[in-house]
């Protein structure tokens, strides 16, 4: 065990994301010291989204090398980790070789080839009881859909695992302690947890004739997993006995990052995916509007979450195409300069930002992407802001469905990810809520400063779950415009119509996909 000296401890914080690991050194007083990013790839089939745990591990390892040398390793109080949620990670350890590996790619949360599975799985057991005893919807992106998928079609690596981890983080703790574990909010995403008992719901196993033992140990977010044995120090260069404190996942460690821990408080994530969520202390269970119900890293508290299946990575699909062999985050400020020539409602320019299907406030893994509303009079820059608007608007149906079930309004909106980063896209989300909008500086790492407050409440730094003072420094402000609202309002009565009119149609272009 490291002795930690002085009042201004530090923590390695990281977060194994979608599309790669952030990685920061942040002391008790909420300055960024050192913070690093290194990217791996996804790998895409049709429904199939996967990744290579071994490119995450890699990824850590060179993150936590290159924080090493700012370490003040008499004040290091641990490392805490968050990261991408409900995944399925098949694992096996070998004693003789004291190898801790992954016997398959991870299949991501956003991966939905489990069709057949879902439709089985809602047959046996029913939609309506699933969701009273997780408190969420069971679709092709559950852990019991995926589970049975693997049984059915990776028959080897289903009956050589030796746990399934359920998330990123849960591996690269698992390869640093050797303890298999899941917290609890990221456990409450997987649809295999009982809401009520904070328990693994065994019965749903059962019930499907799935092995009940491959599921790790479940700890809360505070739990320390053990400590960096000095092989695995060395290879860091981190200080020997140094604790590894589990964490959550990332929606949990976001939260309370951006200032919404505490009930009645809304925060919204703009990343790769995005989410809105809301703390509060009950649990909604209506499973046609895709609000997930997670614990919170307070066991009394839930986050009501509305995740957006792809969100910034709208922004960055448009880059692609429009700025070929371009870096993207070279192209955000040139992006977000065209988007701004554009009027509000791009002279009535419609987008749908499903571009990997939607979970909430609707769960269709076939829904599309379109523009809806295009002439002859239509420019780039117009097909820029309607991407930003087509976001925002699906970000406004999912702040309806929970305020109408907490009976919470946002006032204030604590936005963080990578697309806190384009000012246009900020004033167009006060616009299109009709509140007011602040961005945190460093946004894009709000969900680490987020571990620190959740390790900090453990060791008894803080009080509660609210950001210290010292940590909520706000770069930026956006307030609602009367007039720019006015034609979002009206704009958004279209875009609500639009989804329901064009499913039909959405079903059939995906089947000519399959066979072109």
């Amino acid at each position: 065990m490291v002795t930690v000296t002085g009042n201004t401890e530090q923590v390695i914080a990281i977060d194994i994301g979608t599309t790669g690991v952030k990685t920061a050194l942040i002391d008790r007083n909420g300055n960024i010291l050192a913070r690093n990013h290194v990217k791996y790839p996804t790998y895409h089939k049709e429904k199939q989204i996967e990744q290579d745990p071994d490119d995450w591990w890699k990824a850590c390892v060179q993150s936590f090398q290159s924080l090493s040398e700012k370490v003040a390793r008499n004040r290091l109080a641990g490392i805490i980790l968050t990261g991408q949620m409900q995944d399925l990670i098949p694992v096996s350890y070998d004693a003789k070789t004291n190898q801790r590996e992954h016997i398959s790619n991870a299949i991501l949360y956003s991966d939905t080839r489990a069709t057949e599975e879902t439709v089985e799985i809602r047959r046996l057991l029913g939609e309506e009881k699933l969701a009273e005893l997780t408190g969420n919807i069971i679709d092709e992106t559950s852990i019991p859909a995926k589970l049975l998928w693997l049984k059915k079609n990776k028959k080897e690596v289903y009956s050589s695992a030796q746990y399934i981890l359920l998330g990123a983080h849960d591996y690269i703790s698992w390869k640093l302690t050797g303890k298999p574990r899941c917290d609890y909010t990221n456990a409450s995403t997987t649809s295999l947890l009982s809401i009520q008992n904070n328990t693994w719901a065994e019965e749903i196993l059962s019930a499907l004739g799935l092995k009940t033992d491959l599921l790790p140990e479940l700890v809360p977010s505070q739990q320390c997993d053990g400590n960096l044995a000095p092989d695995m120090a060395e290879l860091l260069n981190l200080p020997a006995g140094t604790p590894v404190f589990h964490g959550c996942g990332d929606v949990g460690s976001n939260t309370v990052g951006a200032n919404a821990g505490e009930s009645g408080s809304f925060s919204c994530y703009l990343g790769t995916s995005g989410w809105i969520a809301a703390t509060t202390g009950s649990v909604m269970v209506n499973p046609r509007t895709g609000i997930f119900n997670l614990r919170h890293p307070d066991p009394s508290k839930i986050i009501q979450v509305g995740p957006m299946l792809t969100a910034g990575g709208n922004v960055d699909w448009a880059i692609n195409v429009c700025f070929e062999n371009r870096s993207i985050r070279d192209v955000y400020k040139e992006f977000n300069t065209e988007a701004s020539k554009a009027s509000p409602g791009c002279r009535g320019l419609v987008y749908l930002p499903y571009l990997a299907g939607e979970r909430s406030p609707f769960k269709d893994p076939e829904a599309l992407g379109c523009f809806v509303g295009l002439d002859t009079s239509t420019r780039r820059s117009d097909l820029f802001r309607a991407v930003l608007e087509g976001v925002a608007f699906g970000m406004r149906s999912i702040i309806e469905v929970i305020s109408k079930s907490t009976g919470d309004v946002p006032g204030i909106l604590t936005v963080s990810g990578g697309g806190a980063r384009l000012p246009v896209w900020c004033q167009i989300l006060s616009d299109v809520f009709e509140c007011t909008v602040q961005i945190q500086e460093n946004a894009e790492t709000a969900g680490l400063l987020g571990l620190v407050v959740i390790l900090g409440k453990e060791l008894g730094w803080y009080s509660d779950y609210s950001l210290p003072p010292g940590f909520l420094r706000i770069k930026d402000r956006y307030f609602p415009e009367d007039e720019k609202s006015k034609t979002y309002r009206a704009l958004y009565s279209v875009f609500r119509d639009l989804y329901p009119s064009l499913k039909p149609a959405f079903k059939r272009l995906r089947n000519i996909q399959k066979t072109v």
